[in-house]
């Protein structure tokens, strides 16, 4: 064993042979022995992974799929592991047995479960919806972690890596609870808890923060997010979806007032609507939209997209989007030009 200049030991074993355990903490020293005694003490590496073995059977198997080809069945596999890797368990269990976590924006040991590592712009329509049909208990789990988040910080997460980096528009954690509250995964004092931090995300701004929507307050002032901010268009589709999740979790409530106000919020999509091109477009705070103007171009008022590939985020309101256009044969055609156009 040799001590390094900048910290920590080289180890040399002469091609020995050696198992080597190491236990970790965000917590403190002492936290990070009392997690090695709690998952590593007297257990050979062959007995870690057969635990690991079986967890991940136990997991995998929540979907069982048939077939006569097996390269299907190792991508379908391959790709229902990746959607198991995150959010990931932050938490750990202190020496009563009770969670505790470490919150990087609070820098403080903070008491409950908690989850990090996960982008819900990326994963609100994707991961959760699956995870809330085959892990229900876990998905309840994750959103008592998010909520604990919001009661140590103010403010429910967008992307916490593991602290909220703020990135990408709208705060579609409002969609993975609202998901999870109307499937009954999660009712009672959480879904209280929850829905007041839903409603701080419909109507307060954390402006100048990593935290909140972005363009809060310009949003109900025009109805829409202006092309000031960047990716415009898609902070205003992801506010109206996110009016519509919250509203759902308000009738939940009994707040059926707040339901409603929210509900007609969720159409303000609708204002970004030009009839001329056909596509939904960044509009200034005069109410006029953005000059030279192309379907193809790339990011500006759209967020990893253009306007084709953004033009029908209404996931809540099909029919109205069809209203605008129409009629459902009218979005039928637009769609069909969406895959038809190079």
């Amino acid at each position: 064993v040799q001590p390094l200049e900048q910290g920590g030991v080289a180890l040399s074993f002469a091609g020995r042979r050696v198992e080597i355990s190491v236990a970790q903490s965000f917590i403190s020293a002492e936290q990070a022995k009392r997690n090695y005694m709690l998952e590593l003490h007297l257990k050979s590496f062959a007995q870690l992974k057969k635990e690991g073995e079986n967890e991940w059977e136990e997991a995998l198997s929540r979907i069982e799929v048939s077939g006569e080809n097996p390269a299907r069945r190792n991508m379908f596999y391959s790709c229902l592991y990746r959607t198991m890797l995150y959010p990931r368990v932050f938490h750990e269990y202190d020496e009563g047995g009770m969670p505790v976590h470490y919150n990087a924006d609070t820098q403080k040991t903070e008491r409950g479960v908690f989850y990090t590592d996960n982008g819900f712009w990326d994963t609100y329509r994707t991961v959760y919806p699956l995870l809330s049909l085959i892990m229900p208990a876990r998905v309840r789990e994750m959103i008592e972690g998010f909520v604990n988040y919001a009661e140590e910080t103010g403010w429910l997460p967008k992307w916490l890596s593991p602290g909220e980096f703020g990135l990408m528009p709208g705060t579609l954690v409002e969609a993975v609870i609202a998901d999870a509250c109307v499937k009954g995964i999660v009712g009672g004092g959480l879904r209280k808890r929850a829905y007041r931090a839903l409603l701080k995300n419909a109507y307060e701004s954390g402006a100048g923060t990593r935290h909140g929507r972005t363009g809060a307050e310009e949003y109900p002032k025009y109805g829409y997010v202006p092309s000031s901010f960047r990716e415009s268009v898609n902070h205003t589709c992801d506010c109206a979806y996110g009016d519509f999740c919250i509203a759902q979790v308000a009738r939940l409530e009994g707040d059926e007032q707040q339901a409603q106000a929210l509900f007609a919020r969720s159409k303000n999509y609708q204002n970004l609507f030009d009839e001329k091109s056909g596509f939904l477009r960044g509009k200034d705070e005069e109410g006029r939209f953005k000059p030279c103007f192309n379907p193809c171009d790339w990011g500006g008022d759209y967020c990893e997209g253009g306007a084709w590939q953004n033009a029908f985020a209404v996931y809540h309101d099909v029919e109205g989007l069809a209203a605008l256009y129409g009629g459902k044969e009218k979005l039928c055609e637009k769609l069909d030009g969406l895959f038809a156009t190079p």
